[in-house]
């Protein structure tokens, strides 16, 4: 987009550098395509019909299907003779989610897809003025870039933006785009139109879909190489037109010259335990003014994300077990437009209380359910890269029931739970099972609602 103002910029500069000016015009406004995006919608099909399972967990929520991709629009152009000249630009997006239920999942994830065009486009447009009223047919050709988006989310719990969210897959392509213009002059003495443009954008070529097979189990590897869409629409644009009629200006030359944009940055680093040294997985967010534009996980410790130089970043890093680490930079690379930043995470404090969430047993049972395993994996990579730590397993039940009973079963799922680390080869030396029962309620017992918190797994620090 910043790339067209600058085209229109210079555009009415040099046209003003004249005496002679021909009409201009500029005009702001908003795109609503209608586009069948038959293949992609194939696929959220399919996947509804059978939501495929990701992590031991099915999605509560499955994804919309996509019709409809809408945006932002930006024209100028100038008439000559009985023909308008206009070059413009639209940034059209739509996304669908999925994710699971809160109320029902302790763990919050959820999985963004999207599909966005971004187009600039030259036209040629014929106007017949009635009064107030002007109707305008016309061609326009447009070159235009197509994403595939995708995004995932375990930890902002926000709703992406477009720029959060990864492209997956690109494809540049050429349009022919028949129009037709309507345009109202609502004040005779002021120089500003309201205008609809019906367009029909008709591409030359295909975007290939293959990357959807990532979430496998809909499409053969075969089926998944012939998935693709044209993203050719229907589109109606609503725009305000600002005209510039009879205006002689003789003007010095003005020199353009590009706006400052900060160089691009390869911000990268380490993140371990500031006692052992080891390497730690963990989310590591970069904000700018309070707001995340980057999130990412470490592997094995390792992290690398884009950034822009010269601009100050909060960066903050989690991972489970340990404090949180939040620090201010400023962005000073090297020669070769790298930054390297290492990050020292250190563990909670002994005697400190976790939950563990998403612990769920057969009932009445302390057998463990396969959904328990995501959370139990976590506090077992936690361990494993430290074996000093030790720490107590405790189940709590609410008061439901007979107390020794509860008592026996808090204990018996205590015992559940450190089995399930023991036997993945963590140390029987650093767990203590035990269970409280129903002597130590967190919520009132009298509700259902207080009643579900009070049955609880959690583990304490006993020793660092």
């Amino acid at each position: 987009m910043r790339k067209v103002l600058m085209i229109l910029a210079v555009i009415g500069i040099s046209l003003t550098s004249s005496a002679d000016i021909p009409p201009l015009h500029f005009s702001v406004g908003y795109t609503f395509a209608r586009s069948p995006l038959s293949d992609f919608n194939e696929f959220i099909g399919l996947y509804n019909e059978n939501p495929q399972k990701l992590g031991n967990y099915v999605f509560t929520h499955g994804f919309d299907k996509m019709h409809w991709l809408t945006g932002i629009y930006f024209g100028g152009g100038f008439k000559m003779e009985k023909a308008e000249f206009e070059i413009n630009f639209t940034r059209k997006f739509n996304h669908t989610f999925a994710y699971y239920d809160p109320s029902t999942n302790p763990t919050y994830f959820r999985i963004d897809i999207g599909i966005g065009v971004a187009t600039i486009e030259t036209a040629v447009l014929f106007p017949t003025e009635y009064e107030n009223f002007t109707l305008s047919p016309g061609i326009g050709l447009g070159f235009l870039t197509r994403n595939y988006y995708y995004w995932q989310d375990q930890v902002l719990q926000t709703k992406p933006k477009r720029t959060d969210m990864v492209s997956y897959e690109k494809s540049n392509s050429v349009s022919l785009d028949p129009m037709l213009q309507f345009s109202y002059r609502p004040f005779e003495n002021l120089p500003f139109d309201i205008t609809a443009r019906l367009a029909y954008q008709m591409m030359f070529t295909r975007m290939p879909l293959k990357n959807l097979y990532y979430n496998k189990g809909y499409w053969t590897t075969a089926e998944s190489e012939e998935k693709s869409v044209s993203c050719g629409n229907l589109s109606l644009t609503l725009a305000v037109r600002i005209n510039i009629e009879k205006l002689r200006l003789k003007m010095p030359e003005r020199k353009v010259e590009a706006p400052v944009i900060a160089p691009e940055t390869i911000i990268s680093g380490t993140v371990k335990d500031i006692q052992t040294g080891n390497p730690v997985d963990a989310v590591v967010t970069l904000y700018v003014d309070g707001k995340p534009v980057s999130s990412l996980v470490t592997n094995s410790g390792n992290y690398q994300s884009e950034a822009k130089s010269g601009i100050t970043y909060l960066i903050e890093a989690k991972a489970f077990g340990y404090k949180t680490n939040s620090e201010t930079i400023v962005l000073t690379p090297d020669n070769n437009g790298k930054f390297s930043y290492n990050i020292q995470l250190e563990k909670i404090e002994i005697g400190q209380t976790i939950q563990l969430e998403n612990i769920l047993f057969e009932k009445a049972s302390a057998i463990l359910l396969p959904e328990s395993f995501t959370e139990l994996d976590k506090l077992f990579k936690f361990l494993l890269i430290s074996p000093e730590v030790v720490i107590e397993i405790a189940g709590h039940t609410s008061s439901e029931g007979d107390e020794k009973y509860n008592q026996r079963l808090s204990q018996d799922r205590a015992n559940s739970i450190a089995k399930y680390l023991i036997d993945k080869g963590i140390s029987s030396k650093q767990i203590i099972a035990k269970g409280y029962g129903e002597s130590r309620p967190i919520a009132d017992n009298e509700t259902e609602e207080g009643r579900k918190q009070n049955r609880r797994v959690e583990f304490k620090i006993l020793k660092i």
